[in-house]
């Protein structure tokens, strides 16, 4: 909850740089205003624009989210919501990097912003890679959007392509014993 006016203040102005980019609130208590800007001020990363002592409620915020984000998870399993809770999984991946929906996922790596992102995005095909995927094919040396980093900064980003996985997953869907490859409602079903 908003302590001062002090602090109202510095909320409403943070709301002014983020607005555009919100959904209106549904609920006007201060304490849900207050967090839902705190929250859009993290996935925009715009937080080094906020004062110290909301940038302290929202580190407590983000500490105790992975619960409250596990627990939503819970809830829709157990209700059967699967789409809810695919999209609680996706929240808690944006709450952890920082990372808004709509943002292209090179913002993930280490000292990108959105001007690396173009520069990565433009050029040669070969060298071009607007996705992660594709960025961490393309050999260090070659990488686009670090020719203005440090050697060190650079060495952070090369390190954390190579920590990423690449993971390409293989299924077969079968019925054991069964005449035809197809599968009917009510089958049992063998995944390998």
């Amino acid at each position: 909850m908003p302590k001062s006016q002090n602090e109202k203040e510095e909320i409403v102005k943070t709301m002014a740089k983020i607005r555009s980019q919100m959904q209106k609130p549904t609920f006007n208590h201060p304490v849900c205003v207050k967090g839902n800007i705190l929250i859009h001020a993290h996935l925009l990363r715009k937080t080094d624009e906020l004062s110290e002592g909301l940038k302290a409620d929202l580190k407590y915020m983000l500490k105790v989210s992975t619960s409250l984000i596990d627990a939503m998870i819970s809830v829709c399993k157990h209700k059967g919501c699967m789409q809810t809770a695919l999209n609680c999984i996706s929240f808690g991946q944006y709450a952890a990097q920082a990372w808004w929906t709509k943002d292209n996922p090179l913002l993930q790596l280490p000292y990108f912003t959105t001007e690396e992102v173009k520069h990565c995005s433009k050029g040669k095909s070969s060298q071009n890679a607007p996705r992660l995927s594709e960025y961490f094919k393309i050999e260090d040396d070659k990488k686009r959007g670090v020719a203005d980093f440090s050697s060190d900064q650079k060495k952070d980003i090369f390190k954390c392509c190579s920590l990423m996985p690449n993971l390409a997953v293989e299924t077969n869907v079968f019925v054991d014993d069964d005449e035809d490859d197809r599968v009917y409602e009510g089958d049992l079903c063998t995944v390998k």
